[in-house]
C-alpha cells in the first residue's frame, strides 16, 4: 500500500468512526473518544483482535469493513462495488415527467476523460450525441426516436473532488411516458460501469470507437419527413444539432431536379398533410417537412438522366434543417449502391 493509498484508507475509517460514535446510546464523552479510538486503531490490527470484549465494538465490525472495502476501491482506481445499483433513484412519476440518476465514482480518472469515454460508449450503442463540453465535465446525449418513443435525453456530468471523479447520468421522461424503473437502472449501469481509470480509459474509447459504424441509415423519404416534423414541432432547436453531419439513404421519387448553383438539386415527392392516406392527427404537425438533395458533382452525368416521377435512392449527409422553409437539405449527395 503506497501512502496514498493509505491516507485514503485512515480518512474513510475516520470518518466512519465520527459517524457512529456519536450513536453509541448512553455513551459519555470520554466513553465515545474511547470507542473512536478502538476503531482507528484497527486500521493497523486485525478487525477480530479489535476490542474483542466490546460488543459495541463487534456491533459495528461488519459495517467497518464495508467501509474499509470502499476505502481500497477508492484507492485501487475502481468503481466501488455495487455503487451505480445502490446511488440509482428515480424522482417524479409518469403524469409530471420522471428523473433517473445514477453515478459511479473511480480514482485516477480525469473529467476530461471520463466525457470522452461516455460519448464514445454512447456512439457505440448508437446514440446521437447532441452536445460536448471536454473540459466543463458534460456532455448531453440522446436514445433516438423510436416506433415506441420519442428521442430521450440524458445528461451525462463528470467532477473531480477529492481525488476521485463522480460520472453521474441523468435520463429524463416526459409526461405521459411511461418506464420501468428497473430497466431503466440496468440501461443507465451497463453505460455508466464500463468507464475505466488511468490508461484502460483510452483503450475503451479506442475500442468503441473502431466499433462504431459509418453506414447511412436507410429509410424511405416520406418516413424521414414525419420524423422530422414531428421532432420540429415538438423542438425545432434541436434537428441541427440532433443530425448534423449523420448519413441518411433516402428511397423515394423525384420530385423536381434543378440547378442550384454549380450543382443540381433534386427533390424528394412528399405529400400534404391534407393529400396523405392517412390523415394527422390533432396532435400531429400540420406542416409538411421537405427533403432537398444537393448532388455531388460526380453525380451530374445521373442526375441529368433522371426525370421527375423517377425513382430514386440517394445517400448524402445531413446539412441543415430549414425552420423557416421546412426543409432538410442533405448534401454531397450521391446514387445508392
Amino acid at each position: 500500500m503506497t501512502p496514498g493509498d493509505g491516507r485514503a484508507f485512515a480518512a474513510v475509517a475516520m470518518r466512519f468512526a465520527y459517524r457512529i460514535v456519536p450513536f453509541v446510546p448512553d455513551a459519555p464523552k470520554a466513553r465515545r473518544r474511547v470507542v473512536m479510538k478502538r476503531f482507528v486503531v484497527c486500521l493497523n490490527h486485525a478487525v477480530d483482535k479489535c476490542a474483542p470484549n466490546d460488543m459495541t465494538a463487534k456491533k459495528y465490525r461488519n459495517a467497518f469493513l464495508s467501509s474499509v472495502s470502499l476505502a481500497g476501491a477508492l484507492a485501487s482506481g475502481h468503481a466501488f462495488a455495487g455503487t451505480c445499483e445502490s446511488n440509482f433513484n428515480k424522482q417524479g412519476n409518469a403524469f409530471t415527467g420522471t428523473t433517473y440518476r445514477s453515478s459511479v465514482a473511480l480514482a485516477d480518472l480525469t473529467v476530461a476523460s471520463a466525457i470522452n469515454q461516455m460519448q464514445a460508449i454512447a456512439k457505440s450503442q448508437k446514440m446521437t450525441v447532441l452536445a460536448a463540453d471536454t473540459e466543463g465535465g458534460s456532455l448531453l446525449i440522446e436514445e433516438p426516436e423510436s416506433f415506441s418513443h420519442k428521442p430521450i435525453p440524458m445528461i451525462v456530468t463528470a467532477a473531480n473532488e477529492r481525488g476521485a471523479t463522480t460520472v453521474q447520468m441523468e435520463v429524463k421522461l416526459n409526461a405521459g411516458a411511461f418506464a420501468k424503473a428497473e430497466s431503466i437502472k440496468t440501461e443507465i449501469c451497463k453505460m455508466l460501469t464500463q468507464v475505466q481509470a488511468g490508461a484502460a480509459g483510452d483503450l475503451v474509447v479506442k475500442q468503441k470507437n473502431d466499433a462504431t459504424s459509418d453506414a447511412p441509415e436507410k429509410m424511405e423519404a416520406l418516413m424521414f419527413s414525419l420524423m422530422i416534423a414531428r421532432q420540429a414541432k415538438e423542438n425545432q432547436s434541436t434537428i441541427n444539432a440532433r443530425y448534423k453531419d449523420r448519413l441518411f439513404t433516402l428511397n423515394g421519387r423525384a420530385a423536381f431536379i434543378m440547378e442550384d448553383g454549380d450543382v443540381y438539386n433534386i427533390g424528394y415527392d412528399i405529400p400534404e398533410p391534407g393529400d396523405m392516406l392517412i390523415k394527422p392527427g390533432p396532435m400531429d404537425p400540420q406542416f409538411k417537412v421537405g427533403v432537398s438533395c444537393l448532388m455531388a458533382k460526380n453525380q451530374t452525368a445521373y442526375t441529368l438522366s433522371l426525370r421527375e416521377g423517377n425513382k430514386i435512392a440517394l445517400t448524402g449527409k445531413f446539412s441543415k434543417y430549414d425552420q423557416f422553409r421546412h426543409t432538410v437539405w442533405l448534401e454531397n449527395c450521391a446514387r445508392a449502391q
